[in-house]
């Protein structure tokens, strides 16, 4: 894996874009989360789900600083998650829900699946230079 020097301008960019936007979505959603819990707000499955796909969103980009291949197989499954949680719970709820599952898709899946390819690419490069 190369370090953190050897990327290049642009990956660096968006790495530090993606932790701010990623510790912005934990802090409000966790806040959000809190608020609802001492408010005795009924929660569903799919609420929890959702708000653990956003906390650990931040966690596991940092660990993509370090393990790209490990990140991006997680940052797959996050995303692959968030898009099963939109096509079958919006079918079954009202359109409300459906509208905030379709956010939490643009919000939070496109930014997981973009993170997971710059991982991706990033850990096969490597891969190439040592084998070559």
């Amino acid at each position: 894996m190369p370090s953190v020097a050897k990327w290049s301008t642009w990956s660096k960019f968006y790495i530090i874009s993606l932790l701010l936007y990623s510790a912005l979505l934990c802090f409000v959603s966790t806040k959000v989360f809190v608020s609802a819990l001492q408010q005795h707000s009924p929660l569903k499955a799919s609420d929890i789900l959702i708000q653990a796909l956003m906390t650990l969103f931040l966690p596991t980009l940092i660990l993509g600083i370090w393990k790209q291949r490990l990140a991006s197989g997680l940052l797959f499954a996050g995303a692959a998650t968030d898009l099963a949680l939109t096509l079958f719970l919006s079918v079954h709820t009202a359109s409300s829900m459906s509208g905030m599952l379709s956010a939490s898709l643009l919000f939070l899946g496109f930014p997981m699946l973009a993170s997971a390819i710059l991982f991706h690419l990033g850990s096969r490069n490597s891969a190439s230079k040592l084998t070559s």
